[in-house]
This record gives structure tokens, C-alpha cells and sequence, in this order.
């Protein structure tokens, strides 16, 4: 039945069905009596009639900032989809998907990339989909993924791929992979990345590659780690200050000080493009505080200084702390030997 007709009702019967509410939040439940003031408060500043964009200004303006009605929105969303005169838009199921997003609801929001699947924006009624579908996707998947639940990632990756035109993003792929690598599934990462250039045939960039690395060092598997360093030239994807200050990273976690310390003098020698940053300079504080290695960290330093490499005035303070207890701890050496 439509908005108009329902607005006519007069008397106590309210004018929005009573579906099922959705799941209410942890340890709260849904009343009666709150649901009824619910539907009071539509019918006090609901303004006819529904249309994706009335709908989208109610939500945004009116329900979003309601400090007990809030938590209604996607059963009002839902609602919507069941009126014969009303389909949502992209507009309305962006704001929708980041909203359930921004609030952890992932129950809500692996139903609504359901709904997305079965009743597509009206922009897209032909062959082609909707160009929205994909950045509405993304933001379901990285919601997903950054709680750590990599099957509804999974899941919402392979929905998207059948909905849209064309390639995935690389940015989408590598949120997936980013993903894997942090939950510790470094083999599913590799399958994934493997897919990702071959089945889906989207071509890698330098933040793909630098998650491929970080996976690879958190592993201890360096070799394969500068194995895709240098493939990255090859395949006309050139590192940025990420790859060496992973790289580095690694090398001094493992004790292997003199190749960072190299790693981190090529970065210095390519010069424009390749300054390193503060985190370069707070990794190389704890690799020489770590290993002791005064000397290579003083002619280091003063070579990114004389290079115009300034860290800031924080990490500089660090960097020389690091390496005062540096040459402590030398000193200790020395006197205890000669005693």
C-alpha cells in the first residue's frame, strides 16, 4: 500500500507496517511501548511523500541523530523495499551501507548487500550496472574485513564481481589482501593475489605489492620479499618510502643489520621521490638501539642530514637517544674487557 493512501488512515493504527524490527543492539531490547513512539515520531516529522530522496532526508536529518529511534533506520530502509512504488537508489544504499558500516552492524549489513543483489538501482536498467555498485561494496568489505571477518569480506568480494562491469578495483582487491595478511593467512593472501592478476586480470600497484611484502617479512621469508621487490620495476610498479621502511623493518627484526642499513642507503641514493619519512627514521632508531650499531647509524644519519633528509623534531631526539645508549652500551663493552 502506498505512503499517500496510509497517511489518510485516521484513528490509532499506525501508517508504517509492523514488520519484524531487526536485531537491537547488544544487552537492549525493542518494547512495544518504545516502538510505538517509534511510529508517533514518523508520523510527527515524516514528510510525504516516499521517494529515495524524502527518504534519504529523513534518515540523514531526522532519525540519524535521535538518540533512542536511530537504530530503526534499516528496518525503515527494509520497509521501503517492500512498497510496489518505491526501489532505492545508489545514493540510498551508499548512505545505508556506510551507516551499518560506521556502527559495526555487520548482521544488517551482509543483509543489505542481499537486498543490493536482488533489486538493483534503477540507474542501471539495461546491460550495463551501476557504476555506484562497486564503491558501495567497497565499503562493506573493508567494514568486514577490519573486524576480521574474512568470509563475509570474501562473500561481499565475490557478490560485487557478479553485479558489476568489468574489473574489480585494485583498491577493493587490496583490502582482501591486506586482510589476509593481518589475520595471519599468508597462503590465502598469495591465492588471492594470484587470482587477483590472473582470473580477475587486475593489474597490482605499489600498495599491493607493499602488503605482499609486509606478509612475506612478518614470515620471515625475506628472499621471496626481495624477490617482489625487485619484480615491482618489471612490472612498471616502482616501490614508494612504504616498500624500504617494510623492508628495513624486517631486515633489522631479524638481526640482519648491515643489509638494512644498505636498503635504507639506497633509498637515500634514488634521491627525489624516495625521501624517507619519520617512520625511517623511528625504524632505524630502534634497529641501532636494537643491535648496537653506532657507527653505521652515525654516518647513516649524518648522510640523510646532509642530504637535506629532515626527521622531525621528535624523531631526531629519539635517533640521537638511540644511538647516546648506543655508544653506553659500547662503552660498557670496552670496560668490562679490560678489566
Amino acid at each position: 500500500m502506498a505512503m499517500k493512501k496510509l497517511l489518510k488512515v485516521k484513528g490509532s493504527p499506525p501508517w508504517i507496517p509492523n514488520l519484524p524490527l531487526p536485531s537491537p543492539p547488544q544487552d537492549t531490547s525493542v518494547s512495544p511501548t518504545h516502538y510505538a513512539r517509534f511510529l508517533d515520531f514518523l508520523k510527527a516529522h515524516w514528510a510525504p511523500p516516499l521517494s529515495p530522496d524524502t527518504l534519504l532526508h529523513f534518515l540523514k536529518s531526522k532519525l540519524h541523530h535521535h538518540p533512542s529511534f536511530s537504530r530503526f533506520d534499516f528496518h525503515l530502509f527494509t520497509w521501503a523495499t517492500t512498497l510496489d512504488s518505491f526501489r532505492h537508489t545508489h545514493s540510498t544504499f551508499h548512505w545505508m551501507a556506510h551507516t551499518l558500516a560506521a556502527t559495526h552492524r555487520h548482521p544488517e549489513l551482509r543483509t543489505l548487500l542481499t537486498l543490493i543483489a536482488a533489486n538493483p538501482c534503477p540507474c542501471s536498467p539495461s546491460i550495463f550496472s551501476c557504476p555506484q555498485t562497486q564503491p558501495i561494496f567497497r565499503t562493506a568489505i573493508h567494514a568486514f574485513a577490519r573486524s576480521s571477518k574474512l568470509h563475509d569480506a570474501v562473500s561481499a568480494f565475490h557478490t560485487m564481481r557478479k553485479l558489476i562491469d568489468g574489473k574489480p578495483n585494485v583498491a577493493v582487491c587490496n583490502i582482501l589482501l591486506h586482510a589476509f595478511v593481518k589475520n595471519a593467512k599468508l597462503d590465502c593472501a598469495l591465492h588471492f593475489y594470484r587470482d587477483m592478476v590472473d582470473k580477475y586480470r587486475v593489474k597490482p600497484d605499489v600498495f599491493t605489492f607493499n602488503i605482499l611484502i609486509s606478509g612475506y617479512c612478518r614470515n620471515s621469508q625475506f628472499a621471496s620479499a626481495l624477490e617482489i621487490f625487485n619484480e615491482m620495476g618489471k612490472l612498471g610498479c616502482y616501490p614508494n618510502v612504504v616498500t624500504f621502511n617494510t623492508l628495513i623493518r624486517g631486515m633489522f627484526r631479524e638481526g640482519n643489520v648491515d643489509d638494512a642499513i644498505g636498503m635504507a642507503r639506497e633509498m637515500v641514493e634514488l634521491g627525489k621521490g624516495f625521501e624517507p619519512d619519520c617512520m625511517t627514521y623511528r625504524i632505524l632508531v630502534m634497529g641501532y638501539m636494537g643491535e648496537g650499531g653506532r657507527e653505521e647509524g652515525e654516518l647513516l644519519v649524518n648522510e640523510m642530514l646532509d642530504r637535506g633528509f629532515l626527521p622531525d623534531l621528535a624523531s631526531y631526539n629519539e635517533l640521537m637517544s638511540g644511538l647516546t645508549n648506543c655508544r653506553r652500551s659500547t662503552n660498557r663493552k670496552v670496560k668490562s674487557f679490560d678489566r
